[in-house]
C-alpha cells in the first residue's frame, strides 16, 4: 500500500474555506478563522456612491465595493489579499447580492 510521504500536504492543512453572512445591513466574510464585518451597506453605497462609480469595469467595481463596505476594519485587507481569486470572486458575489437586496428594499424595488 503506498504511503504518503512525510511533510506532505493534506486536505485537512488547507486553511479554513472564506465564508460570508448577512445581517440586516452588514455582510460579515469569514476568513481564516477571523470574522470581518462590513459598514451598514446603505452608509456606504449611497446613490452618490452608485452615481460615482457607474462606470467602472467589473473587476474595479467589484474591488471598489469591497474597498468601500470595509473601509476601516483592521485586518480586513491584510486577510483579504490572502484569498484565491475565487474565493475573492465568490466574497465579492455575496456583497453583491446583499447590496443589491438591501439597496432594492431601499430603493423600493419589487424584485
Amino acid at each position: 500500500m503506498p504511503t504518503t510521504p512525510a511533510g506532505a500536504k493534506k486536505p485537512a492543512d488547507r486553511k479554513p474555506k472564506a465564508t460570508a453572512s448577512v445581517d440586516d445591513d452588514t455582510v460579515t466574510l469569514t476568513i481564516g478563522g477571523d470574522e470581518f464585518t462590513s459598514r451598514p451597506l446603505h452608509d456606504v453605497f449611497s446613490p452618490k456612491w452608485l452615481r460615482l462609480n457607474r462606470r467602472r469595469d467589473e473587476i474595479d467595481a467589484g474591488y471598489t465595493m469591497v474597498e468601500d463596505a470595509f473601509e476601516g476594519v483592521r485586518g480586513f485587507l491584510d486577510a483579504w489579499d490572502g484569498l484565491s481569486f475565487k474565493e475573492q470572486a465568490d466574497c465579492i458575489g455575496e456583497l453583491q447580492a446583499a447590496m443589491e437586496t438591501s439597496l432594492g428594499e431601499f430603493m423600493g424595488s419589487s424584485t
